[in-house]
């Protein structure tokens, strides 16, 4: 008799629980619509809802390096470096197979930035030069620039020379040394011919006009604390040699040269700075 009574509890308890289940689940469909789907039906359908949305698919890698020609085509590919060999003449090489002699190519641009090849009015042989300033005054500097610096000091270290290597060091690079205006011949970037390029400019004139006071300051700087260095010494081994001289004008030569040595040192920024200024004013009121 217990053992049915339990029988008949136990059978009540799973039909309410069964039955609670069924209406969790009813509820559920009628507030959330139908049922989530598994993941293996999900993925084709974010697949097609990403292909409708118009956001282009990845796909292998894209091309973004271009080789110029100079009969004219314009080659795409995903890889250009140039190879400098000490023996044989310096190439391209196209996507690791094609070898383009560099005197078949007018420019090329890859990862590292936008290269010309032209030989700048003066020179008499072509140069590789890379772009470091766009615009309609495109600015270049020489691709070897570095790579002479570099062996300059090492040089001077070799020579046994660390305070000409250091000073070397301390100097600022050449830079930008080029310019090209509407892609057309390369010029030196120098105060006259600068200043013809941008006559049209009256406040691009103005900061190359500083510019170059700056490099006439500079320059007169130099000399004439050069001339009284010299002097002064010239003069100290003239008193060791027992020459009756005033020894106070030598100090004060000497002194004086000191000065005006630093300035160079302090100012030599200012005219690069100042020109590229210039171009830049010049290149964003061609835009306007």
């Amino acid at each position: 008799m217990k053992l049915s009574a339990i029988a008949l509890l136990l059978t009540a308890c799973l039909s309410g629980h069964w039955a609670h289940a069924q209406v969790g689940k009813e509820s559920l469909l009628q507030l959330g619509g139908a049922p989530a789907a598994a993941d293996s039906a999900r993925r084709p359908a974010a697949a097609s809802g990403q292909a409708n949305s118009g956001v282009p698919a990845l796909s292998g890698p894209t091309s973004h390096a271009r080789v110029g020609l100079r009969s004219g085509p314009v080659l795409n590919a995903t890889h250009v470096a140039a190879h400098h060999p000490l023996l044989g003449r310096s190439y391209l090489l196209v996507d690791g197979q094609s070898r383009l002699a560099l005197t078949e190519v007018s420019f090329y641009e890859n990862e590292t930035g936008y290269y010309r090849r032209a030989r700048p009015r003066g020179n008499l042989r072509e140069v590789t030069l890379r772009q470091v300033l766009p615009g309609r005054l495109s600015v270049y500097e020489p691709r070897t620039s570095l790579y002479r610096r570099l062996a300059m000091g090492s040089a001077l270290l070799a020579m046994g020379s660390p305070w000409a290597a250091a000073t070397s060091a301390a100097l600022p690079p050449r830079g930008p040394v080029y310019f090209a205006k509407d892609d057309g011949p390369v010029f030196a970037l120098t105060h006259g011919n600068l200043s013809r390029a941008i006559h049209d400019s009256p406040g691009a004139l103005t900061m190359e006009a500083r510019a170059r006071r700056y490099e006439v300051a500079n320059t007169a700087s130099s000399v004439l604390g050069m001339g009284l260095l010299v002097g002064g010494l010239v003069r100290t081994i003239g008193h060791l040699g027992g020459a009756n001289l005033n020894g106070d004008l030598t100090l004060g030569m000497m002194g004086a040269s000191v000065p005006l040595l630093l300035v160079p040192l302090i100012l030599k920024n200012k005219p690069a700075k100042h020109r590229r200024q210039a171009i830049e004013l010049y290149n964003y009121a061609q835009r306007q």
